[in-house]
């Protein structure tokens, strides 16, 4: 963490991809993106899944008169 922020005060930059970008360059930069949306979409599935089991147990528990 230090060393992220260290290289982010020298090339100023505001951002993890600005600093990737800076310090690796483009094709860092691109791999960097791609690896970031890979772990977002993995996050939301994962939500999904637990989601739809506990969404099972709701419409069992609650029953309309």
């Amino acid at each position: 963490m230090f060393v992220l922020i260290f290289c982010a005060e020298q090339h100023q930059s505001v951002s993890y991809q600005d600093c990737v970008l800076a310090c690796c360059g483009q094709l860092a930069l691109v791999g960097c993106s791609v690896c970031i949306f890979v772990y977002s979409l993995g996050t939301n599935i994962m939500y999904f899944i637990v989601i739809g089991d506990q969404w099972d147990k709701c419409k069992t528990l609650y029953k309309p008169c």
